[in-house]
């Protein structure tokens, strides 16, 4: 993660919101070898067009529009304890970000695929209103605490345990997640659309899905980091899924 005036630090996670699959924030560590400190950075804080530019795939640095000094001053981030609205509207505070409404996970704005052309929301596009998700509806995750979870089909079968979860070209969403299959009938596995999740299980660490087996089966391999910046391969994945 870059400031302007510099290396902020490394970062290490990626926080969203469940329903939706907004980025929340990113997890930052910053400081040296004797001192280390965690500090979130929210998607207004990122620097798109600069992010923009980089090779589709090859994201090994991302800018932001923050100074150091600004970034080494937030509320520290303690990753054993969760996330409240009191934190969150103390980083929003000390940013100069839009207010933060407790429990909107639309925050940031509508979810933004790798290519804005495959679906009708791109950055341009206003938020319906009536797409805004009520307090305590969502639940703020780690991709760290994803991976592995159990992936289920519609029937309840096990299908595999999600491997990563695919950023968007704004980093400001998560379109899809990569699934290592049980039985491994593709080499690079599944990829799902955010669409078919219906549910984040906590408890018993799995991924319920609205997909039926035999879609599953079938579906088509999934593609690589660079090949998914591809919108005529984006949009074969979504009109498999009939999305």
């Amino acid at each position: 993660m870059e400031a302007t005036d510099g290396e902020i630090g490394k970062c290490e996670d990626v926080l969203f919101y469940d329903k939706r699959g907004h980025v929340a924030y990113f997890v930052v560590e910053t400081g040296n070898w004797f001192t280390h400190n965690k500090v979130l950075i929210a998607p207004p804080g990122i620097d798109r067009e600069k992010t923009q530019a980089q090779a589709p795939g090859k994201l090994e640095r991302i800018p932001s529009t923050l100074n150091r000094e600004k970034v080494e001053s937030s509320p520290p981030y303690d990753s054993d304890l969760p996330v409240s609205d009191e934190y969150r509207k103390r980083l929003a505070l000390h940013y100069e970000w839009p207010p933060y409404v407790a429990g909107d996970a639309s925050l940031w704005g509508p979810p933004l695929f790798a290519s804005e052309t495959v679906t009708p929301h791109s950055a341009a596009s206003a938020l319906d209103p009536s797409e805004v998700e009520d307090e305590g509806n969502h639940t703020l995750r780690s991709v760290k605490e994803v991976r592995g979870y159990t992936v289920m089909s519609k029937e309840n079968t096990e299908i595999g345990e999600v491997s990563d979860l695919v950023l968007d070209a704004t980093l400001s969403a998560l379109p899809y997640l990569r699934v290592r299959e049980k039985a491994v009938l593709r080499s690079r596995g599944l990829i799902l659309p955010w669409e078919c999740i219906t549910e984040f299980s906590l408890d018993s660490r799995c991924v319920r899905t609205n997909l039926d087996d035999a879609i599953l089966k079938n579906a088509p391999e999934a593609p690589g980091e660079e090949e998914l910046s591809d919108s005529s391969v984006e949009n074969s994945i979504r009109r498999y899924y009939q999305l």
